[in-house]
C-alpha cells in the first residue's frame, strides 16, 4: 500500500495511453484502458504515471474541463494493487461538492473488478481572467483531510435535509415512522478505525481476532471507544472528533439522503462483508465499493457505535435539526451497520440495533466523525 499526493496542471501522458471513455455526465465519467508493453516502457513505475494519467482524464471529464493550464488537481490517495500486461483498468470519478470555482471529486481505480487506487481530488481554476491563483479554500470546497496520528481519512460530508427511517414497509417497528431530519455539515471518516490505528494511538493492541492489521479493531466497549476519542481530541485545537449521531451515520450511509437499501448499491455484495459472502470472519477496510460521499464498509463487515442512547420509540419524538437521544445513563448505545456474520435485510442503512455499553465482541467497531472550530 503506497500514499500518493501530487499536483498538476496537465498530465504529460494523458495523450499516449489509449484512453476510451465509457460513461461521460455532468459530475461524472468513467475511463478505461489496457495494460500494454509500451506503457511499461515508456511510463516505467506502473502503478504511478499510468494510474494518475486515468485520474487526470476521469477528473478533467467529469468536471466539463480539458487537459489544458487553465485548470489543476490537487489530488491525493493510495495505491492498494500494482498492474500487469494485459489487464484492464478503469477508473471512476464522481463529483462530491461544487462551488462557481472548484469541484469535490471521489476517484476509484479499478484492476478488472479489483480495487487498485483510491482518490480524493480538488479541481480548480489555475487561474482567473485578471492572472490571480485560485486555490482550494476550506470555506468554499472543504477537503479531504487525513489525520496525521492515525492515517484516518476524513471526507466532508454536506449538510442537508433527508427521510430518515424505514422507507419500504420491510423494516422493523423501532424504524418507524420514517421522518424529515435536516444536518449540519461534518467529516466523516471513510473507514471504521482499523486494529494497526487502534494500536498507534493507543499503544495497546486491541483483544481483535482480526486476520490482518487493516481488519477493523473489535473487542472494543464504548468506554474504550471514548478513550480512544480523548487521545484524538487532545492533539488539536481547533477541531473535534467523537461518534456519530445515529442520524449522522444514517444520512451519511445514504449518501445524503438516497433511498436504496444498502450504502451505494441495491445490491449488498458489491458494498458490504456480511453472512453470505464473509466467509464467518471480518475483512480488511475497503475492499468493496464505497458509497456516494466515499465511505467503504457502512453496510457490514463491523457493527459501528454511535453515539444515541437507544429509544425503541425514538422516531416519534425526534428533533428536527441535528437530532440526539442522550437519555438515562443505564440505556443502551445504538449500533448501526450489521456486521460479517449477519444477514442481508440486518445490514439495511435503516437497521437499528444496540449494545450494553460495557460490551464488546468481534463483530462490533466504531468510525469517527469529525467537527471544525
Amino acid at each position: 500500500m503506497t500514499d500518493f499526493h501530487k499536483r498538476v496542471v496537465t498530465d504529460p501522458y494523458a495523450n499516449h495511453l489509449g484512453l476510451r471513455f465509457d460513461r461521460i455526465e455532468p459530475g461524472f465519467a468513467s475511463c478505461s484502458l489496457v495494460i500494454t508493453e509500451y506503457m511499461f516502457n515508456f511510463l516505467g513505475v506502473v502503478h504511478g504515471g499510468l494510474v494518475f494519467s486515468l485520474a487526470d482524464a476521469a477528473f478533467s471529464a467529469a468536471s466539463n474541463r480539458d487537459h489544458s493550464p487553465s485548470f489543476a488537481l490537487d489530488v491525493s490517495g493510495t495505491f492498494l494493487k500494482t498492474a500487469r500486461l494485459g489487464d484492464l483498468i478503469r477508473a471512476e470519478a464522481q463529483l462530491v461538492q461544487a462551488t462557481q470555482r472548484t469541484g469535490l471529486y471521489r476517484m476509484n481505480v479499478y484492476n478488472g473488478d479489483d480495487l487498485m487506487a483510491t482518490f480524493n481530488g480538488t479541481v480548480y481554476k489555475a487561474k482567473d481572467r485578471s492572472g490571480k491563483k485560485d486555490a482550494p479554500s476550506h470555506s468554499t470546497a472543504p477537503s479531504v483531510w487525513t489525520e496525521p496520528l492515525s492515517g484516518l481519512t476524513f471526507v466532508p460530508v454536506p449538510g442537508g435535509s433527508f427521510t430518515m427511517g424505514d422507507q419500504t414497509g420491510t423494516g422493523h417497528e423501532n424504524e418507524k415512522p420514517a421522518h424529515p431530519v435536516t444536518l449540519t455539515p461534518f467529516y466523516m471518516a471513510a473507514t471504521t478505525v482499523t486494529q494497526n490505528q487502534w494500536q498507534t494511538v493507543t499503544g495497546q493492541e486491541a483483544g481483535s481476532d482480526s486476520l490482518s492489521p487493516e481488519t477493523p479493531v473489535t473487542h472494543v466497549s464504548f468506554r474504550e471507544v471514548e478513550t480512544f476519542i480523548s487521545l484524538l481530541n487532545s492533539r488539536y485545537d481547533d477541531r473535534r472528533f467523537s461518534l456519530p449521531t445515529e442520524a449522522q451515520w444514517e444520512y451519511a450511509a445514504r449518501g445524503g439522503g438516497r433511498h436504496g437499501l444498502y450504502a451505494g448499491s441495491d445490491n449488498p455484495a458489491d458494498v458490504a462483508w456480511f453472512g453470505e459472502n464473509s466467509d464467518g470472519r471480518p475483512h480488511a477496510v475497503a475492499t468493496k465499493k464505497p458509497n456516494a460521499f466515499g465511505l467503504y464498509d457502512m453496510c457490514g463487515n463491523v457493527w459501528e457505535w454511535c453515539l444515541d442512547r437507544f429509544d425503541d420509540q425514538a422516531y416519534e419524538h425526534h428533533d428536527k435539526q441535528n437530532p440526539l437521544i442522550t437519555g438515562h445513563p443505564d440505556m443502551d448505545r445504538v449500533a448501526r451497520g450489521g456486521s460479517w456474520l449477519m444477514d442481508a435485510w440486518s445490514i439495511r442503512c435503516a437497521r437499528r440495533f444496540s449494545f450494553p455499553e460495557d460490551i464488546s465482541g468481534n463483530g462490533l467497531g466504531f468510525r469517527l466523525v469529525m467537527m471544525l472550530h
